[in-house]
């Protein structure tokens, strides 16, 4: 008899610069990973603007991301490229 599975639920977190944007290559890209990995995908974050211009009062997809993480929502977060994050690194601690 083969044990359980543990499911890992995760949040894609996406972000473009502009509104002429678009994050279907990112969403696609990350849903593709998750899958390959069994992931169970049960949020998608969608977040559009400078990240270095913004504090984080203005950029409520980030805080909703952050409360997933602190109340253990999710397990992960998945992002095509961390440098978003890394532009402000210290107020995007959980």
């Amino acid at each position: 008899m083969q044990a359980p599975t543990t499911l890992i639920s995760v949040a894609l977190f996406v972000r473009v610069s502009t509104k002429e944007q678009d994050y279907s290559r990112q969403v696609s890209d990350l849903t593709a990973y998750a899958k390959r990995q069994g992931y169970v995908i049960t949020h998608v974050i969608h977040e559009t603007g400078s990240a270095t211009k913004r504090s984080n009062v203005d950029r409520p997809e980030l805080e909703n991301l952050l409360k997933l993480c602190r109340t253990k929502t999710i397990q992960k977060v998945l992002v095509t490229e961390f440098s978003p994050w890394a532009d402000d690194g210290a107020r995007h601690r959980l």
